[in-house]
């Protein structure tokens, strides 16, 4: 990202506090970065985001064991799986343009209900992504949702507490 790192605790402090109580209640929540920021520019959207992920896991510290913290940046849409991940250095140019990256919130309880998805995934190696406190795990993944013809492409990054 080109210049100074953005303040991010302003929005994103408030925003997590703010849908703790729903992702107790739904499992999830997130929200995408231009409707975290007034106004941004879309040339560091992925590094804002980054920056967004590691305030959120400062933020959730105290509730790390009943939520985590999670980042996704979207690399494309298509009808053909594409299993070409972007290297660490290539996704801020992998990135779709088009959906801005978005932090989530998401419950660690287990999930009752089936999430019915065909996916690839491929891991970053440890340590690519470092995090705030504890470690984050990185991969690329496709998916598409049952009854859809669409792929989805992106790469995701999950917080978990203890390395």
């Amino acid at each position: 990202m080109p210049g100074d790192r953005v303040d991010v605790a302003g929005p994103v402090r408030p925003w997590c506090a703010a849908v703790l109580p729903v992702v107790r209640r739904d499992g999830y929540a997130s929200a995408h970065l231009d409707e975290l920021f007034e106004s941004y520019d879309e040339s560091y959207s992925v590094g804002l985001g980054f920056q967004c992920l590691d305030e959120l896991v400062r933020a959730y510290r105290p509730w790390c064991v009943e939520v985590r913290a999670m980042y996704v940046a979207v690399t494309g849409m298509g009808e053909v799986l594409d299993l070409d991940a972007p290297g660490a250095a290539g996704i801020a140019a992998a990135w779709d343009g088009f959906t801005p990256p978005e932090p989530y919130l998401v419950r660690r309880a287990p999930d009752l209900v089936p999430y019915v998805v065909e996916e690839y995934r491929r891991p970053y190696p440890a340590g690519t992504f470092p995090a705030p406190h504890g470690v984050y795990h990185g991969y690329y993944r496709c998916h598409r949702q049952d009854d859809t013809v669409e792929f989805t492409s992106g790469v995701y990054v999950e917080h978990y507490p203890s390395g």
